[in-house]
């Protein structure tokens, strides 16, 4: 099982744009996630308290920034398929054949960059510029986060219903110095709960 991305050459858009772009604020430290070569952070003195300081220095999830993906699913045996939501607040779905495709089905994802934590409810320490995911019509399908400075960019995919499997993927990640060569490592635990028979 696969899933074909139609519009793969965003990604690289993505990367270009930051590579060449200048930090906006120095109000910060960056500092490694993990013990080594993990995700590296902003992380701000307490006296600075602006709500959109994981946003300040972005250069391509600049807050309004928008990126749409068409996607479609394609079977081990090569069949395409599409993926529709329904059930009580759509928290279930299942795959159709192209021709049965409805108001339900979604076949184009858009992520936006937004102001602020809107998980401060749930994480008010979130360092992360907040993403919400789309569809063409409009309905919010998901919500994640990206961390982007001048030493790295990382990704937190959509998980939810269909999206699940892309927590047993890559997720977009880049480090500097952004040359051919460069490497890193990231690792993270997966546990069955984003396993998937379908």
């Amino acid at each position: 099982m696969h899933i074909k991305i139609v519009n793969i050459h965003l990604i690289y858009l993505l990367f270009a744009s930051f590579i060449s772009a200048q930090t906006q604020t120095k109000n910060y430290t960056l500092v490694d996630l993990e013990d080594g070569e993990g995700i590296v952070v902003e992380k701000f003195d307490s006296s600075f308290q602006d709500v959109e300081k994981y946003n300040l220095n972005n250069q391509v999830f600049q807050v309004g920034a928008n990126f749409i993906y068409e996607f479609e699913h394609q079977t081990k045996e090569g069949a395409t398929k599409l993926y529709r939501v329904h059930g009580e607040n759509n928290q279930e779905w299942s795959f159709i054949n192209p021709e049965e495709a409805d108001s339900n089905t979604t076949k184009i994802v858009e992520i936006i960059a937004i102001k602020g934590n809107p998980f401060e409810e749930f994480m008010p320490d979130y360092n992360q510029t907040a993403l919400l995911y789309k569809t063409a019509g409009g309905k919010v399908i998901s919500a994640s986060g990206a961390i982007e400075n001048e030493a790295n960019i990382w990704i937190h995919p959509p998980r939810d219903n269909y999206f699940k499997i892309l927590e047993l993927n890559p997720f977009p990640y880049i480090k500097a110095p952004y040359k051919v060569g460069t490497e890193w490592s990231w690792k993270l635990v997966i546990g069955s709960q984003w396993g998937d028979t379908r």
